[in-house]
């Protein structure tokens, strides 16, 4: 089995979470994903957090890399089971919030959405792994 290795940025602003809404090619359903993808071979975890946010939702963020939290886990996505090895990153801002500017990223990336404490139970819950980091990272107890 190929394991997709990925970093992951949760960044946080006023107790709201940093996220983008992907819909799924074949099944058509949507998630809510904190920015991040595939480590690419001239970067670090940390650098590749930041190009992901950048990329996916069109802030600049700087990574605090003392707070990585490593898991493996698997996602079902396009009709294909993909194993992850996910290096998730506390994320800052580098400026002050701004509304999300428009992201000309993948086709499964339909928009960016800072999403409120209370809801991330409910938005992550696809994924336990992703959640329990996520939860982590912001330092909440849900």
């Amino acid at each position: 089995m190929n394991t997709r290795i990925r970093s992951t940025a949760v960044v946080l602003q006023n107790e709201l979470l940093l996220t983008f809404i992907g819909i799924d090619p074949l099944s058509k359903k949507e998630y809510y994903f904190l920015p991040g993808g595939l480590i690419e071979e001239h970067e670090t975890a940390p650098e590749s957090a930041e190009r992901e946010t950048l990329e996916e939702t069109g802030y600049m963020i700087n990574i605090e890399p003392s707070s990585v939290i490593d898991k493996e886990y698997d996602f079902f996505w396009n009709g294909k089971n993909h194993h992850c090895l996910t290096f998730f990153y506390r994320g800052f801002l580098k400026s002050p919030l701004q509304a999300p500017k428009e992201v000309k990223d993948a086709d499964y990336n339909l928009v960016v959405k800072w999403i409120p404490k209370s809801e991330i139970a409910n938005l992550l819950n696809y994924n336990s792994t992703i959640l329990e980091a996520t939860l982590k990272l912001c330092n909440w107890k849900i």
